[in-house]
């Protein structure tokens, strides 16, 4: 199940994980900055 035109389960978590993590560090500084 190895397609060069998709992402494994593994590449997605770490994507989500990545996404999750910045967003956690970026919102609460966009609320304290207003």
């Amino acid at each position: 199940m190895r397609n060069k035109s998709g992402f494994s389960l593994i590449e997605l978590l770490m994507v989500i994980a990545v996404i999750a993590v910045v967003s956690a560090v970026m919102v609460p500084s966009i609320i304290s900055w207003r």
